[in-house]
């Protein structure tokens, strides 16, 4: 992709999108990208690059919430 390009989604893409979530292996994807999502997010708050919002801070602390209560039920489930 040449510099300067913005990427757009269509309305397809956002369908196709959609449709592969609604498969076991797509809601895992969905998960991991999210995940290093706000892996990334945390990193960069920590380093000092980036200033979050009151939003960024409420969904991160959601989400590693979420992260921690999966991460115990995959520890629970290898038992």
């Amino acid at each position: 992709m040449p510099q300067g390009e913005i990427l757009t989604t269509t309305r397809r893409d956002k369908l196709r999108a959609e449709a592969a979530r609604q498969t076991e292996s797509g809601r895992r994807f969905h998960l991991q990208v999210h995940d290093w999502a706000m892996e990334n997010l945390a990193v960069r708050i920590k380093i000092g690059a980036y200033t979050p919002t009151e939003q960024d801070l409420i969904e991160l602390e959601e989400w590693r919430k979420d992260k921690a209560r999966r991460d115990a039920e995959a520890e629970n489930a290898a038992e």
